[in-house]
């Protein structure tokens, strides 16, 4: 299973590299990042949910600071 993520990755990767070119700092931060944490997760039903709860507030302050430079 390992092999089908690692491959889902390298495919990916490109794509969403060349789609966030503008973005691509907060969506690393805010989205990437706490994916990968969320799929480390595995099986464990508290990490999960603890991991998905952080992330719903990453993706609030994500929103914030959006908000903030769309007014600027």
């Amino acid at each position: 299973m390992k092999l089908a993520t690692e491959w889902v990755d390298v495919l990916i990767s490109p794509i969403l590299i060349i789609f966030t070119a503008p973005y691509r700092r907060t969506f690393k931060l805010y989205t990437w990042e706490p994916l990968k944490r969320i799929r480390e997760a595995e099986n464990d039903r508290k990490v999960f949910i603890s991991r998905v709860r952080e992330w719903k507030e990453e993706k609030y302050k994500e929103l914030e600071s959006v908000q903030l430079a769309v007014r600027t």
